[in-house]
Order: structure tokens, then sequence, then C-alpha cells
């Protein structure tokens, strides 16, 4: 029995991946929801649980960078206004 087999498959199994960049809005929501205690402000394991949720595939190295970029008062903390959303989305992190 010989049986036919496409070589490739049919068009509508086809699956492209298209990447959309994240909007500034939509890191800054995201940053907000991991930040368990309400406070404004996200702590190293905040931020590397945000990292991880944008596809980071170096968070431990990321979140250091974004503290030495975004942390102003240098006390561990950012504050999601502290220029985080700005360094973050020029990272160019996609959907």
């Amino acid at each position: 029995m010989v049986r036919y087999v496409p070589a490739s498959p049919p068009p509508q199994m086809m699956v492209k991946e298209a990447y959309v960049a994240w909007s500034r809005k939509q890191v800054e929501d995201l940053l907000k929801s991991f930040d368990m205690d309400k406070d404004g402000k996200l702590s190293r394991q905040e931020l590397q649980a945000a990292l991880n949720k944008l596809g980071s595939r170096c968070g431990f190295l990321r979140v250091l960078r974004a503290l030495r970029h975004a942390d102003s008062n240098k006390d561990g903390l950012i504050s999601i206004e502290d220029h985080l959303v700005n360094y973050l989305f020029e990272c160019r992190y996609k959907l």
C-alpha cells in the first residue's frame, strides 16, 4: 500500500508566528501587576518575575542592569516611575 504524503502542510495547517513589540502602557501595566505590596516600587524578586513574563532570557543580569539604570536613590527598590518603563521599553521585548 502506498500513501501520498504532501511535501508541505496545506495552507490552513501552516502556522506563522508574528511578534509585536510591547507598548509603554502594556509594560507599565505589567510592572504594576507584579508589585505585590502595591507600594509603587519593585523589589529584585518582583522585577525578575516581571522580566521573566516579558521573556527575558537573562533575567538576573537584566535585573542588575535595570537596578543600575533606574534605581535613582540606590535603595534596592525601583519605582515604576524611575525611568524603568523607558529602560524596559528600549529593550524591545516582544509579545
